[in-house]
């Protein structure tokens, strides 16, 4: 167990490093965007944040490129970690997903910028549709974006929680919280779910951002919120998983229920969670996939995987994709699983042997992985079968 724990610590450092690098200088002055975006699917297109700052579309059945991949340019200083970026030369990295809503594709950037595309007649054009307003966000997009009701929600590491127009990327509202904002927000009606580094969840209203309740949890919360049946789950940092009321904010249960219970989690809850069937799949950073009863909080099983998680699953029919990912610089060691919810068995879908922090995506029987070497694989759930596309073309600016 103590290699094990020494192993989720490295992981942690080498993540951390990630993001407070990613705006670092290089001897020209040129920043290197780097980041762990995955990506979204929009009828036979795959639409994807690239390792190195770009938004790619690529076709489903064979990775033909949909129009030229668009680099995102730095608009201005970044307020993260690291030096100040080139106006208007420099890449910027990419941690949150793309999502699309009807013709229109947005994705979120380490400026501080959000940047709505237009993919029309199959192809996705160079020139954003628009892009926000300068001095609109005050922070560093981590997390990505949720759309719903004709608006943008999301956090940034201004530890605010900000509304915008849809159509013209105006700013409606913002929400204050206490800390920065890594995790994706989740909408249910007319409510609006997200944790942050403050270690609280909040419920908050879509249509002005008003506070409807908050929750405090022991640790800091980076995973998506889930909702399902009248329930909130999350994980947090502090090795625990919660389901909260999600109209009330009251605690519903907490798993472990306390650390004295055998086999508890000895790392971070990073990875978003999902619900299936009547239980949560929690992956930890110390290897495992911990399943939990969605009722009671009484933990069903686990799955040992031996590699830190901290890319979110994607669920396929009845199977929960995870992936792990390397401990080793020298050695990458990336692999995806399939856990089969009815059998409780685990299949080893794929070694890639690279790192893999960003969330899986899926479309029918298709699981997608986005490794930070910049290859996208399309893996098929059934047969094992994959397909391995470059996301390192040129770009159009």
């Amino acid at each position: 167990m103590k290699n094990r724990y020494n192993r989720v610590l490295l992981i942690l450092a080498l993540l951390l490093v990630g993001v407070m690098t990613v705006s670092g200088c290089t001897a020209a002055g040129s920043q290197m965007a780097q980041g762990w975006a995955g990506g979204a699917v929009s009828g036979d297109t795959i639409f994807v944040g690239s390792m190195d700052g770009k938004l790619v579309a690529l076709g489903a059945t064979d990775g033909s490129l949909r129009g030229d991949p668009v680099k995102l340019v730095a608009q201005a200083q970044s307020s993260g970690f690291g030096c100040v970026p080139t106006a208007g030369t420099s890449a910027v990295a990419v941690y949150g997903s793309p999502v699309v809503d009807g013709d229109l594709v947005y994705i979120g950037g380490y400026d501080g910028k959000v940047r709505a595309y237009l993919f029309e007649s199959g192809y996705l054009r160079a020139e954003p549709r628009w892009i926000s307003r300068q001095g609109d966000i005050g922070g560093s997009i981590i997390g990505g974006l949720a759309v719903a009701n004709g608006c943008l929600y999301f956090g940034a590491s201004d530890g605010k929680v900000y509304a915008l127009d849809a159509v013209d990327g105006h700013k409606l509202w913002t929400f204050e919280t206490g800390g920065k904002i890594w995790s994706t927000p989740t909408i249910e009606g007319d409510t609006l779910f997200i944790g942050g580094f403050d270690r609280k969840l909040y419920a908050l209203s879509t249509a002005d951002g008003t506070q409807k309740w908050v929750f405090e949890t022991g640790g800091t919360i980076v995973s998506n919120p889930v909702v399902s049946d009248g329930k909130v789950y999350i994980g947090s940092f502090d090795r625990r998983v919660y389901a909260v009321d999600a109209t009330s904010g009251g605690e519903v249960w907490r798993f472990p229920e306390t650390d004295d219970e055998v086999d508890t989690p000895v790392g971070w809850f990073w990875a978003s969670l999902l619900v299936h069937n009547g239980a949560v799949y929690a992956p930890n950073l110390d290897g495992r996939v911990y399943v939990i009863n969605a009722t009671s909080g009484n933990r069903i099983s686990s799955f040992d995987l031996e590699g830190p998680i901290s890319s979110a699953p994607v669920l396929v029919n009845d199977l929960v994709i995870v992936a792990t990912t390397s401990t080793n610089r020298a050695k990458q060691e990336g692999k995806v699983f399939a856990l089969d919810t009815t059998s409780r068995q685990q299949t080893l879908l794929q070694d890639i042997e690279e790192s893999i922090h960003a969330p899986l995506f899926a479309d029918g029987t298709t699981v997608y992985v986005h490794t930070m070497e910049n290859f996208l694989y399309a893996i098929d759930t059934e047969t094992g079968a994959g397909r391995k596309y470059t996301l390192s073309a040129e770009t159009s600016e």
